[in-house]
């Protein structure tokens, strides 16, 4: 990942990439969030994917959607379905 890094450095440093151009900017966006796009890396069993969060959320969206009505906040600050 180093030799990557590197790599990525000397496009725009020695202006083998045009910094304006499309590749110049991901190769911008990669160097700026390289910590974090491969923090999977350092983190041992951190997982490739959020599939598992992703799976969570959408049952919770789309239990929200299914609810009908909703009360009006003087009569009960929940909704009706839960």
């Amino acid at each position: 990942m180093q030799q990557l890094h590197d790599w990525l450095k000397r496009q725009l440093d020695e202006k083998l990439t045009e910094p304006n151009s499309a590749l110049g900017g991901a190769i911008r966006y990669m160097l700026k969030h390289w910590e974090k796009l491969t923090l999977f890396l350092r983190q041992a069993g951190a997982p490739l994917d959020n599939n598992l969060c992703e799976r969570a959320l959408k049952k919770a969206i789309l239990q929200s959607q299914e609810c009908p009505v909703l009360q009006d906040a003087e009569r009960s600050p929940r909704p009706i379905c839960s």
